[in-house]
């Protein structure tokens, strides 16, 4: 038993002196340290391999080199390096597809850096670049309602003869400006047949543009501030609505949208007497003008996260069944009458008589989420019942913060009457 265990020691201590071996130093007095794809060690015989994508720039460190090292790349236009010093490094610019050595020297030491270019992902595949939409409505911020594909290098033309189908040519406009191509939606295409056209480049190689959809739902006046109709009669349809999964956005710049009212357009480009709408997110619209979309009979699913005000019948005559209100101040005019769920965030001051008249058959929740209803200056009725909020034949409940309920019971003592469906508190 004691040999093995003499043995064991023995073997441990020469294991530990051969791993002491392996990581001596280099024979300059320092222990190696790894490469990576930002960093050569630079020793003697070293050779070390980065990767990179086309037009990709990166700064690479000579460890253990001084600013007197040279190097040498003779790859041409496939990359292009300088030299940078204190630290040693080198700056690389990949420009093409593939392996270019450059070797390093400094004294009587060389090594040599490998740099590895690869074709960079700008949304080719087979030829093939594919456009699932193009925002013609500028929902977002930074949305300019055109997108830009890069091409490969070389230079290319746009045939004009291969956009297809027939009616896509007052859908899109294409450019052809440097090396990318720039396809600006002019009219909404939401058809089956996607729009496609061809480019080619002085070889008479080919690639194809596939465009899915062009979203120009809305027209607008005052540099954007208003909302005022559909973009187009013909190419904004009911089904342009109906099979998309989310409603449409109104642009990004949108603060209001004009009056409704008048005989329903032949055109059915107005909001208002529009049976084409069935759901639209207004985005950042703060102010819902009297009649905006008054009788648009179809008109279900509204989303609208930033309206404060909703004027006098901008809703009516609608099918709108749920209502968010997070920002809403006031609310003049009656609502639609198939509303079942309606909620008021903590902004709520204001609410006109008779604006849940109608509703008394389908609403289920009035939810108000002000914890201090002393800041509700104007909640009918004070008294008179041809000015209540809602008829007495209602099944409506109403929910209030819990820790309000009391002050709620004060301020407003006929609300437990007037709703059916009880009063009470949420957590």
């Amino acid at each position: 038993m004691r040999k093995r265990t003499i043995t064991f020691v023995a073997f441990t201590i020469i294991t530990s002196l051969v791993g002491c071996n392996t990581q001596s130093d280099d024979g300059v007095g320092e222990k190696p340290r790894p490469s990576t794809e930002s960093s050569i060690y630079f020793r003697e015989g070293a050779a070390h391999t980065i990767h990179m994508v086309e037009k990709e720039e990166r700064t690479v460190l000579i460890d253990g080199a001084t600013d007197a090292f040279t190097f040498t790349e003779t790859s041409g236009e496939g990359i292009t390096v300088s030299k940078l010093t204190a630290p040693a490094r080198l700056k690389i610019k990949a420009k093409s597809v593939g392996t270019y050595p450059i070797l390093l020297a400094e004294g009587s030491k060389k090594a040599t850096l490998n740099v590895v270019v690869n074709e960079r992902d700008t949304g080719w595949k087979n030829g093939i670049f594919t456009i699932e939409d193009i925002d013609g409505d500028k929902t977002e911020e930074k949305s300019t309602g055109y997108v830009e594909i890069e091409l490969p290098a070389g230079t290319y033309t746009y045939d004009s003869n291969s956009l297809l189908p027939e009616n896509a040519r007052d859908r899109v406009q294409v450019q052809v400006i440097g090396e990318k191509i720039r396809v600006t939606a002019l009219n909404h295409y939401d058809e089956n047949t996607p729009i496609t056209f061809k480019v080619k480049n002085q070889k008479n190689q080919e690639r194809t543009v596939v465009i899915k959809r062009v979203t120009k739902f809305w027209r607008t006046e005052s540099n954007g501030y208003f909302l005022v109709a559909l973009s187009n009669p013909i190419y904004v349809t009911k089904r342009s609505f109906d099979e998309r999964r989310t409603p449409p956005k109104v642009p990004y710049t949108v603060k209001s949208v004009y009056n409704g009212g008048g005989s329903s357009s032949v055109q059915q480009e107005f909001l208002w007497n529009n049976p084409k709408i069935t759901k639209i997110d207004l985005n950042n619209m703060e102010t819902i003008q009297s009649s905006s979309f008054m009788n648009s009979s179809n008109l279900e699913t509204i989303i609208a996260g930033k309206v404060t005000t909703i004027e006098h019948d901008a809703l009516k005559g609608t099918k709108i069944k749920k209502l968010v209100l997070p920002e809403i101040t006031k609310i003049h005019g009656t609502l639609p009458s198939t509303l079942q769920y309606l909620t008021l965030g903590k902004k709520f001051t204001y609410m006109w008589d008779n604006t849940l008249r109608g509703t008394e058959n389908s609403l289920m929740e009035l939810r108000i989420e002000v914890t201090t209803p002393g800041q509700i200056t104007y909640f009918p009725p004070y008294g008179d019942p041809n000015y209540k909020i809602i008829g007495e034949n209602n099944t409506a409940k109403l929910l209030v913060p819990k820790q309000a309920l009391e002050d709620y019971k004060i301020r407003f003592p006929w609300i437990t009457t007037l709703f059916k469906g009880g009063v009470e508190g949420y957590e």
